[in-house]
């Protein structure tokens, strides 16, 4: 009838608004540099159409960390030049982190990788994070492994659980993980029993748990699950 109809249709409005609302409370849409990111899709990035900006320039100046003055003029000529570089046809469907990477592999008849500075820095601006949940993932699994009771864990032992986890998560549970010849041959009691391990002296808890960071993420990919 007319009424469930209606309702229907307003439960769709209602369901919209909400999720523009929630849109709006996760992205920063007033941040300069995510409309300029459109650039580095591999459509726009190969298209000829004089709606293609001619210039990196803004979005570079937006980033001065990830490219060095310079470079800038070196990575403005390697975009001009990409629409007018051949490439496969599928390029184009390539997710953009992908398509870069691809364009990097690629050699020209002497080669050389003609593009090498404009791909590095396009997938150094893919890298930049939007969110922090991934990150923050990564914290609440090493709280779970460093406990009270296990905080003279030494930072080696933490590393590996972190990775040996996400490999397991990435083969899709423990079940369908395949264990290599490799893995076998490390499970060995040297190495996991190495005796600068067991000789290292006891220290407080409040010592043990300062972590070495910066060393502990080095192997970690930060993915979403």
């Amino acid at each position: 009838n007319i009424k469930m109809i209606n309702d229907f249709k307003t439960n769709c409005r209602n369901f919209m608004i909400t999720g523009c609302k929630e849109i709006l409370k996760r992205y920063d849409f007033s941040n300069p540099i995510l409309p300029k990111l459109k650039w580095l899709n591999p459509k726009e990035a190969l298209s000829s159409n004089v709606s293609r900006s001619s210039t990196l320039q803004p979005l570079m100046c937006l980033l001065p960390r990830i490219v060095k003055a310079e470079q800038m003029q070196i990575i403005d000529d390697q975009w001009r030049k990409l629409s007018f570089t051949k490439f496969p046809n599928n390029f184009k469907e390539l997710p953009p982190d992908k398509f870069w990477l691809s364009v990097k592999e690629s050699k020209d008849h002497s080669g050389c990788n003609e593009f090498d500075e404009l791909c590095n820095f396009a997938l150094n601006v893919l890298l930049s994070p939007h969110s922090s949940a991934v990150c923050e993932r990564v914290f609440s699994k090493m709280n779970s492994i460093k406990t009270k009771s296990r905080n003279r864990l030494l930072l080696s032992t933490t590393k590996s659980l972190l990775l040996a986890s996400q490999c397991v998560s990435r083969a899709g549970s423990c079940g369908k993980f395949d264990v290599t010849e490799e893995m076998l041959h490390c499970m060995t009691k040297n190495i996991m029993y190495p005796n600068k391990a067991l000789s290292k002296p006891n220290t407080s808890s409040s010592t043990t748990n300062q972590l070495d960071y910066e060393d502990l993420y080095e192997d970690i990919v930060f993915e979403e699950f």
